[in-house]
């Protein structure tokens, strides 16, 4: 997974990808190991890296606009998905997505 990432000299922490809303980094004792957040028990998204929280959640929590790692559905569409699902708790999350 392609990363600007470098671990050399790092504390041993957790990092977001650069690359990637869905994927982060571990770096322990100058190696970098590369995690991808698990998909959902019940429906198919796969959660996202956030990087307050250090935690996996779902993406109408987090602000990503990255691409998603082995899909090629947008982060903002998976933002709006998410958002139907899990209306109650995704409404005190705002996320605003710059249109390049």
């Amino acid at each position: 997974m392609d990363s600007n990432v470098n671990c050399n000299g790092q504390a041993n922490d957790t990092y977001l990808s650069s690359n990637y809303c869905d994927v982060f980094h571990r770096c322990v004792s100058g190696t970098r190991f590369d995690i991808r957040c698990a998909r959902t028990v019940n429906n198919s998204y796969v959660l996202w890296w956030n990087q307050q929280t250090k935690l996996c959640d779902w993406p109408c929590r987090v602000q990503c606009t990255n691409q998603l790692y082995g899909s090629s559905s947008s982060a903002q569409q998976v933002y709006s998905e998410s958002l139907l699902f899990f209306n109650n708790d995704c409404r005190a999350y705002p996320i605003i997505f710059n249109s390049n």
